[in-house]
């Protein structure tokens, strides 16, 4: 493989020192602690002061503002959740990547022995952290380029079968794999394959073995195999957006969004197939429950349900209230997604059949479409965040200032009536003991700012299997 055009691989001296400096005020002494079970990242993207706020949990207080110059495009956890990986533009010039220690495990060190990571945390222990700090900061690539490597704005991108991490440089035409130990601030940043692919916008999932790149320059969807070879690539207008379906490697399934169509990939075939879908085009998926996919733009009044479960996909529309401007699959295997309106509700959606179980007005104003919030939720699904930035004018108006809040929305559930009455048989829906659900504000935190990308990092044994989003 090749190796990476790029500054932290050619010279670990480009690491940005006077970022180091800047965020030892937060640091403290060594021995400082936080009592803690998880901690929620949030980008602040204020022109004058973008920084990551740091807010731990459960007490949902803020605790830290790291100062990380230039606009945050994405944040991610590492699957240890000892890192945050922040992708940064800076002056469209410099596309910078940011690694915050999460506090949660112990620093790597550059001599001597290292810490042992903390125990698994016992049913209703809070734990201690330490303060989170910036680890290192370095030029990921020069000159103006989209680069990313989030998974679904949760995680940093990983393949679990290449045991690598994926990141990529759009207008260099790369996608770079690395290894967990090149997040630590004590190690320089350099990627173990660059694989090549057409200069343009895409993206990149994992799909089993393989990975899957939807191309909107060369109007193209690929299958890489894990030495960078295009195996595959299929015509694909306007292509934008992929999910993947993997419940084993021979029944993989892989969708596209293309200009009019979804295309519809089983394993590694050949062609694949065009389900229409139209208008408008369907852009980005949400997962529903496993096999179904979700898509919505704000000027439609319902979701595209594409379904690949069975031998012949389908695609359908469901009507909902209208102007969906943020969606959000549930994990921990609920079977729901949330979508936020721009008449300001979050609504619960069945993952499986688009039917609305649970709302909750959070702003009577309604949103902007333009500044629309961003949504995040815990590991298991049982709390939504949603990070609102609203402008409001002072008086005398002479200014216009900026009011960042996190709201934190539960997700409750109540027990069916039929729970534990009789038995089901294999793969009857068991609607009568699922209950109901509900959203519930909870809490809401001003931040000041302009929040936008969110993730969460958890100490062990608080979540069983952080990484799985069915």
């Amino acid at each position: 493989m090749s190796r990476p055009n790029m500054a932290p691989a050619a010279a670990g001296a480009l690491v940005l020192l006077l970022a180091l400096g800047a965020s030892a005020q937060y640091v403290g002494p060594a021995t400082q602690r936080v009592a803690g079970r998880a901690r929620l990242f949030v980008a602040d993207n204020s022109p004058a002061a973008p920084a990551i706020v740091v807010i731990d949990l459960p007490s949902f207080n803020v605790s830290q503002r790291i100062q990380t110059p230039g606009t945050t495009s994405s944040l991610g956890v590492s699957q240890e959740q000892a890192h945050l990986g922040v992708f940064r533009n800076r002056d469209n010039d410099q596309q910078t990547l940011t690694i915050v220690s999460t506090g949660i495990r112990p620093p790597y060190p550059v001599g001597g022995v290292r810490l042992p990571n903390p125990a698994p945390l016992a049913d209703g222990e809070l734990g201690a952290m330490r303060p989170a700090l910036l680890a290192k900061s370095f030029i990921f690539v020069n000159g103006s380029d989209g680069i990313g490597g989030v998974e679904g704005g949760r995680q940093l991108t990983y393949h679990s079968g290449w045991k690598r991490y994926m990141a990529y440089a759009e207008n260099h035409g790369h996608i770079f794999l690395y290894r967990s130990d090149h997040l630590h601030g004590a190690t320089a940043f350099k990627p173990t394959h660059t694989f090549k692919i057409p200069v343009g916008h895409f993206h990149v999932l994992p799909y089993g073995n393989h990975i899957v790149a939807p191309h909107t320059g060369t109007q193209m969807a690929y299958i890489l195999d894990a030495k960078g070879k295009t195996v595959r690539s299929y015509a694909c207008a306007a292509c934008h957006g992929a999910s993947v379906y993997v419940p084993s490697e021979s029944g993989k399934v892989a969708v596209f969004g293309c200009n009019g169509t979804v295309l519809v990939v089983k394993g590694t075939s050949a062609t694949g197939i065009h389900v229409p879908a139209f208008p408008p085009r369907v852009g980005s998926f949400t997962n529903g429950v496993p096999g179904v996919f979700w898509s919505a733009s704000s000027s439609q009044a319902f979701f595209w349900r594409t379904d690949v479960r069975s031998d012949t996909p389908t695609v359908t529309s469901v009507p909902h209230r209208g102007a969906a401007i943020r969606m959000l699959a549930l994990p921990g295997g609920l079977g729901h997604f949330a979508a936020l309106h721009l008449d300001g509700s979050l609504v619960l959606y069945d993952g499986d059949t688009g039917a609305a179980d649970a709302s909750i007005e959070l702003r009577a104003q309604g949103f902007a479409n333009m500044t629309a919030p961003s949504l995040q939720s815990e590991a298991d699904g049982s709390a939504i965040y949603v990070a609102v930035s609203s402008l409001r004018a002072p008086a005398p108006a002479l200014a216009v200032s900026s009011l960042g809040e996190i709201h934190r929305i539960a997700v409750t559930h109540t027990e069916g009536e039929g729970e534990g009455d009789h038995d089901h048989a294999e793969g009857e829906p068991h609607h009568d003991e699922e209950g109901s659900v509900a959203l519930v504000l909870e809490s809401s935190l001003t931040v000041g700012g302009f929040p936008t990308s969110m993730t969460l990092a958890y100490m062990p044994g608080v979540v069983k299997n952080p990484d799985h989003s069915h």
